[in-house]
């Protein structure tokens, strides 16, 4: 029989901290944005539900020698704009590949992940 679970030490505020996302959005980031390095790039099926099941690449992170909690799902802006600072559309090269991650607004008026280079 399971025991009922004690207070949480720390109540949630919001939604969001009650179900947080496993997957990065332009709204975690800070304004300046932060510096990451990319670990790797996992593949899954995602359902869309405009487009239904499709195959997507997932970047993992790095923040100073330690894994990020969130992953980023790559859109194609995104994965070209990695492959052009990887100088390699191999996802295998991203790996080590050091990028600055800053919220930007989408041309649909929602907040997104801008991938640049590391300063």
């Amino acid at each position: 029989m399971n025991a009922k679970p004690q207070t949480p030490i720390r109540t949630p505020a919001t939604v969001s901290d009650l179900y947080p996302s496993k997957w990065l959005h332009g709204d975690d980031l800070p304004s300046a944005g932060v510096t990451v390095t990319i670990a790797g790039v996992d593949f899954e099926y995602l359902r869309n539900p405009k487009t239904g099941w499709a195959l997507c690449a997932i970047a993992r992170f790095t923040s100073n020698g330690k894994p990020t909690k969130k992953s980023l799902i790559l859109n194609k802006t995104q994965a070209r704009a990695i492959a052009e600072l990887a100088e390699s559309e191999t996802f295998a090269d991203w790996r080590g590949l050091k990028i600055h991650l800053t919220p930007e607004t989408a041309a649909n008026g929602r907040l997104t992940v801008n991938i640049g280079a590391s300063e």
